[in-house]
Protein backbone atom coordinates (compact mmCIF):
# COMPACT_ATOMS: atom_id res chain seq x y z
CA UNK A 1 0.00 0.00 0.00
CA UNK A 2 1.57 3.33 -1.05
CA UNK A 3 2.42 5.74 1.74
CA UNK A 4 0.40 8.94 1.91
CA UNK A 5 2.43 12.07 1.30
CA UNK A 6 1.62 15.59 2.47
CA UNK A 7 1.20 16.65 -1.15
CA UNK A 8 -1.21 13.79 -1.81
CA UNK A 9 -3.26 14.52 1.29
CA UNK A 10 -3.44 18.20 0.33
CA UNK A 11 -4.58 17.26 -3.20
CA UNK A 12 -7.33 15.00 -1.85
CA UNK A 13 -8.51 17.68 0.57
CA UNK A 14 -8.47 20.31 -2.18
CA UNK A 15 -10.48 18.01 -4.46
CA UNK A 16 -13.01 17.31 -1.69
CA UNK A 17 -13.34 21.00 -0.92
CA UNK A 18 -13.78 21.83 -4.61
CA UNK A 19 -16.50 19.19 -4.96
CA UNK A 20 -18.24 20.54 -1.86
CA UNK A 21 -18.15 24.11 -3.18
CA UNK A 22 -19.41 22.99 -6.58
CA UNK A 23 -22.26 20.95 -5.09
CA UNK A 24 -23.32 23.86 -2.89
CA UNK A 25 -23.22 26.13 -5.94
CA UNK A 26 -25.48 23.76 -7.87
CA UNK A 27 -27.76 23.46 -4.85
CA UNK A 28 -28.00 27.24 -4.54
CA UNK A 29 -28.84 27.57 -8.24
CA UNK A 30 -31.55 24.91 -7.99
CA UNK A 31 -33.05 26.51 -4.88
CA UNK A 32 -33.03 29.97 -6.46
CA UNK A 33 -34.78 28.66 -9.57
CA UNK A 34 -37.16 26.09 -8.11
CA UNK A 35 -37.23 26.50 -4.33
CA UNK A 36 -40.52 27.16 -2.58
CA UNK A 37 -39.20 29.41 0.24
CA UNK A 38 -41.33 32.51 -0.33
CA UNK A 39 -39.36 34.62 2.17
CA UNK A 40 -36.11 34.12 0.27
CA UNK A 41 -37.81 34.69 -3.08
CA UNK A 42 -39.39 37.92 -1.86
CA UNK A 43 -36.09 39.24 -0.55
CA UNK A 44 -34.37 38.53 -3.86
CA UNK A 45 -37.13 40.20 -5.88
CA UNK A 46 -37.35 43.30 -3.70
CA UNK A 47 -33.59 43.90 -3.83
CA UNK A 48 -33.71 43.45 -7.60
CA UNK A 49 -36.37 46.18 -7.75
CA UNK A 50 -34.30 48.40 -5.48
CA UNK A 51 -31.26 48.07 -7.73
CA UNK A 52 -33.15 48.47 -11.00
CA UNK A 53 -32.09 51.57 -12.92
CA UNK A 54 -35.01 53.98 -12.64
CA UNK A 55 -36.68 55.79 -15.50
CA UNK A 56 -38.44 57.97 -12.93
CA UNK A 57 -37.84 61.14 -11.00
CA UNK A 58 -36.52 59.92 -7.60
CA UNK A 59 -38.18 62.90 -5.92
CA UNK A 60 -41.57 61.38 -6.75
CA UNK A 61 -40.91 57.96 -5.22
CA UNK A 62 -42.74 56.84 -2.09
CA UNK A 63 -41.07 53.76 -0.62
CA UNK A 64 -43.12 51.27 1.37
CA UNK A 65 -40.89 49.17 3.64
CA UNK A 66 -41.91 46.50 6.09
CA UNK A 67 -42.84 42.84 6.33
CA UNK A 68 -45.06 40.36 4.50
CA UNK A 69 -48.26 41.91 5.86
CA UNK A 70 -47.30 45.07 3.97
CA UNK A 71 -46.01 43.13 0.99
CA UNK A 72 -49.46 41.61 0.47
CA UNK A 73 -51.46 44.41 2.09
CA UNK A 74 -50.37 47.65 0.34
CA UNK A 75 -51.46 48.03 -3.28
CA UNK A 76 -48.95 50.59 -4.62
CA UNK A 77 -51.16 51.73 -7.52
CA UNK A 78 -54.08 52.55 -5.23
CA UNK A 79 -51.82 54.25 -2.68
CA UNK A 80 -50.21 56.35 -5.41
CA UNK A 81 -53.62 57.44 -6.71
CA UNK A 82 -54.77 58.53 -3.26
CA UNK A 83 -51.54 60.41 -2.52
CA UNK A 84 -51.77 62.22 -5.87
CA UNK A 85 -55.18 63.62 -4.91
CA UNK A 86 -53.80 65.70 -2.03
CA UNK A 87 -54.67 69.37 -1.74
CA UNK A 88 -52.16 72.20 -1.28
CA UNK A 89 -50.53 70.77 1.80
CA UNK A 90 -50.97 67.22 0.58
CA UNK A 91 -49.45 67.66 -2.84
CA UNK A 92 -45.87 67.89 -1.66
CA UNK A 93 -44.58 65.14 -3.93
CA UNK A 94 -46.39 66.25 -7.07
CA UNK A 95 -46.07 70.00 -6.59
CA UNK A 96 -42.29 69.86 -6.28
CA UNK A 97 -41.86 67.88 -9.48
CA UNK A 98 -45.00 68.21 -11.58
CA UNK A 99 -45.31 64.42 -11.58
CA UNK A 100 -47.60 62.03 -9.71
CA UNK A 101 -45.87 59.92 -7.05
CA UNK A 102 -44.63 56.45 -7.88
CA UNK A 103 -45.15 54.04 -4.99
CA UNK A 104 -42.77 51.10 -4.72
CA UNK A 105 -43.56 48.26 -2.31
CA UNK A 106 -40.26 46.88 -0.95
CA UNK A 107 -41.76 45.00 2.01
CA UNK A 108 -40.20 41.61 2.73
CA UNK A 109 -40.73 39.54 5.91
CA UNK A 110 -40.91 40.21 9.64
CA UNK A 111 -37.81 38.18 10.55
CA UNK A 112 -35.65 40.66 8.60
CA UNK A 113 -36.58 43.32 11.21
CA UNK A 114 -36.50 47.11 10.91
CA UNK A 115 -32.73 46.69 10.53
CA UNK A 116 -33.37 45.42 7.00
CA UNK A 117 -35.69 48.36 6.29
CA UNK A 118 -32.86 50.73 7.21
CA UNK A 119 -30.37 48.87 5.03
CA UNK A 120 -32.71 48.95 2.03
CA UNK A 121 -33.44 52.64 2.51
CA UNK A 122 -29.76 53.49 2.78
CA UNK A 123 -28.95 51.56 -0.40
CA UNK A 124 -31.84 53.24 -2.20
CA UNK A 125 -30.50 56.67 -1.28
CA UNK A 126 -27.00 55.72 -2.42
CA UNK A 127 -28.25 54.54 -5.80
CA UNK A 128 -31.21 56.82 -6.58
CA UNK A 129 -31.16 59.69 -4.10
CA UNK A 130 -33.63 60.38 -1.27
CA UNK A 131 -37.25 59.31 -1.77
CA UNK A 132 -40.13 61.73 -1.35
CA UNK A 133 -41.55 59.80 1.60
CA UNK A 134 -41.12 56.47 3.38
CA UNK A 135 -43.93 54.35 4.80
CA UNK A 136 -43.17 51.57 7.31
CA UNK A 137 -45.85 48.87 7.52
CA UNK A 138 -45.21 46.17 10.11
CA UNK A 139 -47.28 43.56 11.85
CA UNK A 140 -47.45 43.82 15.63
CA UNK A 141 -45.28 40.78 16.43
CA UNK A 142 -42.28 41.98 14.46
CA UNK A 143 -41.28 44.65 16.95
CA UNK A 144 -40.10 42.35 19.76
CA UNK A 145 -37.89 40.16 17.51
CA UNK A 146 -34.09 40.15 17.74
CA UNK A 147 -31.35 39.78 15.15
CA UNK A 148 -29.57 37.23 17.34
CA UNK A 149 -32.21 34.59 16.64
CA UNK A 150 -32.11 31.78 14.11
CA UNK A 151 -34.92 33.05 11.80
CA UNK A 152 -33.49 36.57 11.68
CA UNK A 153 -29.93 35.38 11.02
CA UNK A 154 -31.17 33.16 8.17
CA UNK A 155 -33.09 36.07 6.60
CA UNK A 156 -30.27 38.61 6.96
CA UNK A 157 -28.01 36.09 5.22
CA UNK A 158 -30.17 36.58 2.14
CA UNK A 159 -29.34 40.30 1.88
CA UNK A 160 -27.32 40.62 -1.35
CA UNK A 161 -24.59 42.79 0.13
CA UNK A 162 -21.05 41.32 0.30
CA UNK A 163 -20.06 40.55 3.87
CA UNK A 164 -16.97 42.77 3.56
CA UNK A 165 -19.36 45.71 3.12
CA UNK A 166 -21.40 44.90 6.24
CA UNK A 167 -19.14 47.08 8.33
CA UNK A 168 -20.59 50.10 6.52
CA UNK A 169 -24.23 49.08 7.03
CA UNK A 170 -26.19 50.96 9.68
CA UNK A 171 -27.36 49.85 12.09
CA UNK A 172 -24.90 47.08 12.79
CA UNK A 173 -26.21 43.79 14.08
CA UNK A 174 -24.69 41.95 17.00
CA UNK A 175 -24.76 38.18 16.52
CA UNK A 176 -23.39 35.35 18.61
CA UNK A 177 -20.85 32.99 17.06
CA UNK A 178 -23.62 30.41 16.71
CA UNK A 179 -25.78 32.85 14.72
CA UNK A 180 -22.85 33.93 12.57
CA UNK A 181 -22.29 30.27 11.73
CA UNK A 182 -25.95 29.96 10.76
CA UNK A 183 -25.77 33.14 8.67
CA UNK A 184 -22.67 31.98 6.81
CA UNK A 185 -24.04 28.50 6.20
CA UNK A 186 -27.34 29.95 4.98
CA UNK A 187 -25.46 32.05 2.47
CA UNK A 188 -22.76 29.64 1.28
CA UNK A 189 -23.77 26.13 2.37
CA UNK A 190 -27.39 25.58 1.30
CA UNK A 191 -26.85 21.79 1.33
CA UNK A 192 -26.68 22.14 5.11
CA UNK A 193 -28.90 25.15 5.78
CA UNK A 194 -31.71 24.29 3.35
CA UNK A 195 -31.59 20.51 3.42
CA UNK A 196 -35.38 20.13 3.75
CA UNK A 197 -36.00 22.22 0.62
CA UNK A 198 -33.36 20.26 -1.26
CA UNK A 199 -34.96 16.96 -0.24
CA UNK A 200 -38.25 18.26 -1.63
CA UNK A 201 -36.61 19.11 -4.97
CA UNK A 202 -34.71 15.82 -5.17
CA UNK A 203 -37.85 13.87 -4.32
CA UNK A 204 -39.54 15.01 -7.53
CA UNK A 205 -36.92 15.52 -10.26
CA UNK A 206 -39.48 16.00 -13.05
CA UNK A 207 -41.32 18.75 -11.19
CA UNK A 208 -38.03 20.39 -10.20
CA UNK A 209 -36.86 20.46 -13.82
CA UNK A 210 -40.19 21.97 -14.88
CA UNK A 211 -39.81 24.68 -12.24
CA UNK A 212 -36.24 25.45 -13.33
CA UNK A 213 -37.14 25.69 -17.03
CA UNK A 214 -40.67 27.19 -16.94
CA UNK A 215 -41.16 28.47 -13.34
CA UNK A 216 -44.30 26.31 -13.15
CA UNK A 217 -45.56 26.15 -9.58
CA UNK A 218 -43.57 29.22 -8.47
CA UNK A 219 -45.17 32.01 -10.52
CA UNK A 220 -47.59 32.76 -7.67
CA UNK A 221 -44.58 33.98 -5.69
CA UNK A 222 -43.78 36.75 -8.16
CA UNK A 223 -44.36 40.41 -7.36
CA UNK A 224 -45.46 42.93 -9.98
CA UNK A 225 -43.39 45.81 -11.34
CA UNK A 226 -44.26 47.93 -8.27
CA UNK A 227 -43.31 45.19 -5.80
CA UNK A 228 -46.86 44.11 -4.90
CA UNK A 229 -47.73 40.45 -4.31
CA UNK A 230 -51.45 40.12 -4.98
CA UNK A 231 -53.57 37.24 -3.72
CA UNK A 232 -57.11 36.59 -4.90
CA UNK A 233 -58.30 33.66 -2.81
CA UNK A 234 -59.28 33.91 0.85
CA UNK A 235 -58.29 31.04 3.15
CA UNK A 236 -60.67 30.93 6.13
CA UNK A 237 -59.20 27.72 7.57
CA UNK A 238 -55.70 29.22 7.49
CA UNK A 239 -57.01 32.42 9.12
CA UNK A 240 -58.53 30.43 12.00
CA UNK A 241 -55.37 28.36 12.45
CA UNK A 242 -53.10 31.41 12.32
CA UNK A 243 -55.31 33.28 14.78
CA UNK A 244 -54.99 30.44 17.27
CA UNK A 245 -51.22 30.65 16.90
CA UNK A 246 -51.23 34.41 17.54
CA UNK A 247 -53.41 34.00 20.63
CA UNK A 248 -50.96 31.41 21.95
CA UNK A 249 -48.11 33.87 21.31
CA UNK A 250 -49.97 36.62 23.16
CA UNK A 251 -50.73 34.40 26.16
CA UNK A 252 -47.08 33.29 26.36
CA UNK A 253 -45.78 36.85 26.22
CA UNK A 254 -48.33 38.05 28.76
CA UNK A 255 -46.96 35.46 31.18
CA UNK A 256 -43.33 36.20 30.41
CA UNK A 257 -43.35 40.01 30.31
CA UNK A 258 -45.14 42.63 32.34
CA UNK A 259 -44.99 45.02 29.36
CA UNK A 260 -44.21 45.05 25.65
CA UNK A 261 -40.51 45.33 24.84
CA UNK A 262 -39.21 46.90 21.66
CA UNK A 263 -36.05 44.98 20.73
CA UNK A 264 -32.77 46.86 20.57
CA UNK A 265 -32.32 45.81 16.94
CA UNK A 266 -35.67 47.22 15.87
CA UNK A 267 -35.09 50.40 17.86
CA UNK A 268 -31.72 50.83 16.14
CA UNK A 269 -33.38 50.29 12.75
CA UNK A 270 -36.03 52.91 13.50
CA UNK A 271 -33.43 55.37 14.72
CA UNK A 272 -31.38 54.99 11.53
CA UNK A 273 -34.45 55.46 9.34
CA UNK A 274 -35.44 58.56 11.32
CA UNK A 275 -31.88 59.90 11.03
CA UNK A 276 -31.92 59.44 7.25
CA UNK A 277 -35.26 61.24 7.08
CA UNK A 278 -33.92 64.18 9.06
CA UNK A 279 -30.67 64.31 7.07
CA UNK A 280 -32.33 64.17 3.64
CA UNK A 281 -35.58 65.99 4.41
CA UNK A 282 -38.26 63.33 3.88
CA UNK A 283 -41.04 62.16 6.19
CA UNK A 284 -41.27 58.65 7.62
CA UNK A 285 -44.78 57.38 8.26
CA UNK A 286 -45.44 54.47 10.64
CA UNK A 287 -48.52 52.33 9.97
CA UNK A 288 -49.88 49.25 11.70
CA UNK A 289 -50.39 46.37 9.28
CA UNK A 290 -53.86 45.08 8.41
CA UNK A 291 -55.33 42.44 10.73
CA UNK A 292 -58.18 39.94 10.97
CA UNK A 293 -60.96 41.49 13.06
CA UNK A 294 -61.39 38.38 15.20
CA UNK A 295 -57.77 38.57 16.37
CA UNK A 296 -57.92 42.30 16.99
CA UNK A 297 -60.96 41.96 19.26
CA UNK A 298 -59.27 39.55 21.67
CA UNK A 299 -58.49 41.12 25.09
CA UNK A 300 -54.89 39.83 24.93
CA UNK A 301 -54.35 41.66 21.62
CA UNK A 302 -55.86 44.86 22.99
CA UNK A 303 -53.43 44.80 25.93
CA UNK A 304 -50.33 43.93 23.90
CA UNK A 305 -51.06 46.31 21.04
CA UNK A 306 -51.83 49.13 23.45
CA UNK A 307 -48.34 48.76 24.94
CA UNK A 308 -46.82 48.67 21.46
CA UNK A 309 -48.66 51.87 20.46
CA UNK A 310 -47.48 53.66 23.60
CA UNK A 311 -43.87 52.73 22.87
CA UNK A 312 -44.03 53.86 19.25
CA UNK A 313 -45.65 57.15 20.30
CA UNK A 314 -42.69 57.84 22.58
CA UNK A 315 -40.36 57.26 19.66
CA UNK A 316 -42.49 59.46 17.39
CA UNK A 317 -42.38 62.41 19.80
CA UNK A 318 -38.56 62.36 19.85
CA UNK A 319 -38.03 62.33 16.08
CA UNK A 320 -39.39 65.20 13.97
CA UNK A 321 -39.11 63.25 10.71
CA UNK A 322 -41.41 60.49 11.99
CA UNK A 323 -45.20 60.47 12.12
CA UNK A 324 -47.70 57.75 13.05
CA UNK A 325 -50.55 57.62 10.54
CA UNK A 326 -52.20 54.31 11.47
CA UNK A 327 -51.63 53.51 15.12
CA UNK A 328 -54.19 50.69 15.05
CA UNK A 329 -54.60 48.03 12.37
CA UNK A 330 -57.25 48.37 9.69
CA UNK A 331 -59.49 45.40 10.44
CA UNK A 332 -60.83 42.94 7.86
CA UNK A 333 -63.18 39.98 7.90
CA UNK A 334 -62.19 36.36 7.41
CA UNK A 335 -63.33 36.28 3.79
CA UNK A 336 -60.86 39.10 3.05
CA UNK A 337 -57.80 37.38 4.51
CA UNK A 338 -55.35 34.56 3.80
CA UNK A 339 -54.11 34.44 7.37
CA UNK A 340 -54.38 36.72 10.41
CA UNK A 341 -52.46 39.61 8.79
CA UNK A 342 -52.28 38.81 5.04
CA UNK A 343 -55.04 40.29 2.90
CA UNK A 344 -56.48 39.37 -0.47
CA UNK A 345 -56.10 41.93 -3.25
CA UNK A 346 -59.47 43.68 -2.74
CA UNK A 347 -58.67 44.24 0.94
CA UNK A 348 -55.15 45.41 -0.01
CA UNK A 349 -56.73 48.07 -2.20
CA UNK A 350 -58.95 49.18 0.70
CA UNK A 351 -56.03 49.23 3.13
CA UNK A 352 -53.98 51.31 0.66
CA UNK A 353 -56.86 53.77 0.34
CA UNK A 354 -57.16 54.17 4.13
CA UNK A 355 -53.38 54.44 4.46
CA UNK A 356 -53.15 57.08 1.74
CA UNK A 357 -55.87 59.20 3.31
CA UNK A 358 -54.13 58.92 6.69
CA UNK A 359 -50.85 60.10 5.13
CA UNK A 360 -52.61 63.06 3.53
CA UNK A 361 -53.98 64.02 6.94
CA UNK A 362 -50.51 63.58 8.45
CA UNK A 363 -49.06 65.98 5.88
CA UNK A 364 -51.58 68.62 6.94
CA UNK A 365 -50.50 68.52 10.57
Amino acid sequence: MPRATPRGVAAVLALALGCLVALNGVARLALDKAGSNLAYGLTDQKWALLREPGSFDPRTVVLVLGDSAGNQGVDPVVLGRVLARGGEAGAGVASATGNAPRVLNLCTVADALAVHDAWMLSRWIEQHGPPAEVVLVHTYDMWYRRADAAPAAAMLARVPVPLWEWGGLRPRVRLSWERWALLLSSRWAPMYAQDASLRELLGSPARTWERVTTRAGTIWQSVDKNGFLSASQARPVAVERDTRGHLGFLRAHTREFTAFRLSEDNLAGLQEIARLGEEHGFRVWLAAAPMYRGLWESPAMQTYHGQLRARLRRFDRRHPSVGIVLSEPVRFEMHQMQNADHTVETAAAEYARVLGEAIRRGREE
